[in-house]
């Protein structure tokens, strides 16, 4: 490639000649034989021309089908050459009923699997694919069969899933066990006790375990599981089936007692007796479908300071779950227990009252941000105890600034007196945005407050301070923030004008994804935010400052969606022009800065080294996924890292601590363009940090992360990671162990960071980076 004219050239040895091809002029006839041509470009190019023959109706099917004939016979020895023939059959139309049967029935493996792969399912085929299931041998031909199944209507699947689950070979095989169960998986929903019936029959755990998981997430499969614990009559079996119901039903908010619970709960009566593994699991269903009995055990041990937090945690979460009558007690005693207030902002959550509201207000204060965000969307959810925290503001016991711009939006929605008096005599608002008619005009306006004298005089790290308390309730920057909208690092912020255009007329392009959604609920309570996910049951709400909310379907009397952002309108204009300059110069900053009073990162540790960084590695920030993706025990959060010397990216971890050994998180990273990549995990290293096996595709890396010292810990590589174009990247992280030096019970993780390279050489690297050199010179 010659880069000062753009031209190509091609380089040859000798005088070698083109070959020049007429395949368009030959007949039908010699464009099958060439089919058998060594050179598989000319095969395809072959069969491309005869498939276009027979679109446009120019292909002499009679003459095709016997020379198709003669060429299968002459060449009945070669697989690659019969698929040749079978391929071009299918794309000419030129096979019949008889010839895809015969197919089906083929020695050789990888006809027949081609013949299930192409073979349309009618009344003819699918009894023969029920066949094969039963006796075919070959994983080749079984995972086409167990591909199929999601072509065939609901009904006509089970005989052939039966047939594919009872083969024990294909448990180990990478495909087969998934692809049978992407067949399955809609038959739980539509016969369950059947679907059930079929997983006892089959050897593979991971199906039994899907079964069940997929049950558990509607009321007809939970009254399924809990009909075949009534009828189990082994201990262990009980167990093993209502610790899988357990399991599932740890990822589910809180669900209605299912009838058949008091049936299940007779017959494991009967087990824990002898059995203390069976009074545990039935202690644990009891609570969480809302059984009265066992809710004075959990009682206890919620309060118990002496228990494991992890524990005291699980407690909470089954009175929750349950609805325990006594609860908003508990959880008021709860706020004064270090490790245990968020549980006790939640448990609140499910009985609301003024009291509650006091007792959350007079500590409000005292809580870190996410606490602070989750007691406040709970303050905001009804307006009586909206107006004891606005009360507050106008005592003067808590400052305006603990409550953000975006959460004054949210109080507008009562339609209250009271609350929108306060608001006024306590809050300055901005207005409802700038109509797009006048938006150049305001926004030349505030170019001339914002001149560059004043931002020059501005001050960054309050703008960060600025930030936390408005744009950073709903974005991410630098990876500090909530993501609940849009994640700002990417975005054209050092543009003023970009910036002044969103934040001047925040509704004037809203994407579906980022609309204000109000759940008016049945007892009154008011549910305002952005819906990331939904099931036949409940509704996932993210509200201000991240907080994450199941809304159950059946108790919403009316939705309403709103064609406007979460993100304030008037914005700039409810703050003093010098903290407007400030954030505005925040937000152009082309990287982290440290807030007021932090030092720079830099001067922590001028020694260190710096960290060598793959210019052409792609890098994940770990702390991105707290919001996305949270642990079933424990606590996940974004740890600042700022305190600990240099070398974590952004300052700042992905950071699990009170885990237990068993427990697992699962955190996925998407937005990766398909394809093979090495991925290096950056894993931090303490005294109190966990042994950990990471399960990444398949591959296992067990790494004991206790270091004496806070430190970044070596790096974990992953070679050949094959990223799918469907799914995005699942890390499965487990707690197994402790170094015997790390303190006693504290099983912390941390990451920093992900980096992805692709599969490509050094040498091309080296290469990129000289090419590069080369033009930045010229430049």
């Amino acid at each position: 490639w010659d880069r000062e004219n753009g031209r190509l050239y091609r380089v040859r040895y000798g005088d070698a000649k083109s070959t020049k091809l007429d395949l368009p002029s030959r007949s039908d006839a010699d464009l099958v034989a060439a089919l058998a041509d060594s050179n598989a470009f000319i095969a395809r190019q072959a069969q491309r021309i005869l498939q276009e023959r027979s679109a446009t109706g120019s292909l002499d099917k009679s003459a095709t089908e016997a020379a198709l004939t003669a060429f299968e016979a002459e060449n009945a020895g070669s697989t690659p050459l019969l698929l040749r023939a079978f391929w071009t059959r299918h794309v000419t139309g030129t096979m019949n009923g008889d010839q895809m049967m015969a197919a089906l029935r083929d020695e050789d493996e990888y006809v027949r699997g081609w013949a299930v792969q192409l073979a349309l399912p009618n009344a003819a085929t699918i009894p023969v694919f029920e066949s094969m299931a039963r006796s075919e041998n070959s994983l080749w031909v079984r995972r086409h069969l167990a591909a199929k199944l999601q072509e065939l209507p609901l009904d006509a699947r089970w005989l052939l899933a039966e047939g594919l689950v009872s083969h024990g070979r294909s448990v180990n095989d990478p495909n087969i066990p998934l692809l049978s169960w992407y067949g399955i998986e809609p038959l739980v929903e539509s016969d369950t006790p059947r679907a059930f019936a079929l997983a006892d029959r089959t050897p593979w755990q991971l199906l039994k375990d899907f079964v069940s998981r997929r049950a558990a997430t509607s009321s007809q499969g939970r009254e399924a599981i809990l009909l075949s614990l009534s009828q189990t009559q082994k201990p262990d079996e009980f167990v093993k089936r209502a610790g899988a119901l357990l399991g599932a039903l740890k990822k589910l908010p809180a669900v209605d007692p299912p009838e058949k619970w008091p049936a299940a709960k007779s017959q494991g009566a009967k087990f824990s007796k002898k059995n203390e593994r069976v009074a545990q699991v039935l202690s644990r269903l009891g609570a969480r479908f809302g059984d009265e009995e066992f809710f004075p055990e959990w009682r206890a041990v919620a309060l118990n300071q002496k228990a494991k937090l992890g524990g005291r945690r699980e407690a909470m979460d089954l009175l929750i779950a349950g609805r325990d009558p006594e609860l908003a007690e508990v959880a008021r005693t709860l706020l004064d227990h270090p490790g245990m207030k968020l549980a006790a902002i939640r448990a609140m959550r499910t009985a609301p009252s003024v009291n509650s509201a006091e007792v959350l207000v007079a500590k409000l204060d005292q809580l870190d941000l996410n606490l602070r965000n989750e007691a406040i969307n709970l303050l905001a959810s009804r307006p009586e105890m909206a107006l004891v925290l606005l009360q507050a503001v106008d005592d003067d016991r808590l400052e305006p600034s603990l409550i953000s711009p975006v959460m004054l939006d949210q109080f507008d929605l009562f339609e209250n007196e009271k609350i929108d008096a306060l608001i006024a005599a306590n809050w300055t608002r901005g207005g409802a945005g700038v109509d797009l008619d006048q938006l150049h005009a305001a926004m030349e306006e505030w170019k001339e407050k914002l001149d560059p004298m004043t931002i020059a005089r501005a001050d960054a790290s309050r703008g960060r301070q600025a930030y936390m308390m408005t744009c950073g309730t709903c974005h991410q920057l630098f990876g500090e923030g909530i993501a609940m909208g849009p994640d700002l690092t990417g975005s054209n912020r050092a543009d003023l004008g970009y910036v002044l255009e969103n934040v001047l007329a925040p509704n004037a392009v809203v994407g579906k994804d980022y609309q204000l959604n109000v759940f008016t609920m049945k007892d009154g309570a008011t549910v305002s935010g952005m819906v990331q996910s939904q099931t036949p049951e409940f509704y996932k709400v993210s509200m201000p400052g991240g907080v994450l909310v199941d809304v159950k379907k059946a108790d919403v009397a009316n939705r309403l969606e709103m064609s406007q952002s979460l993100m304030p309108a008037g914005l700039f204009d409810a703050l003093p022009l010098s903290q407007v300059a400030d954030l505005v110069k925040y937000l152009a900053s082309p990287q982290q800065v440290p807030l007021p009073g932090e030092a720079p990162p830099a001067a922590k540790n001028q020694d260190a080294a710096p960290r060598k960084i793959d210019p052409h590695a792609r890098f994940y920030e770990a702390e991105s996924l707290v919001a996305k993706y949270p642990v079933d025990s424990g606590t996940l959060i974004s740890q600042r890292m700022t305190s600990f010397g240099d070398g974590w990216s952004g300052n700042r971890q992905l950071f699990w601590r009170d885990g237990q050994p068993g427990d697992i998180y699962t955190m996925k990273l998407d937005g990766l363009a398909p394809g093979t990549v090495d991925l290096i995990v950056h894993p931090t290293s303490a005294k109190d940090y966990a042994i950990v096996k990471f399960a990444i595709n398949g591959q296992l890396r067990e790494v004991d992360l206790y270091n004496p010292g806070v430190s970044l810990g070596e790096p974990i590589e992953f070679k050949g990671v094959n990223i799918s174009p469907r799914e995005p990247l699942q890390i499965d992280v487990h707690i197994i162990g402790q170094n015997p030096s790390a303190m006693k019970d504290r099983f912390f993780f941390g990451i920093d960071r992900f980096e992805i390279r692709r599969k490509e050489s050094a040498d091309a690297n080296a290469m990129k980076s000289k090419k590069t050199a080369q033009a930045d010179s010229a430049l």
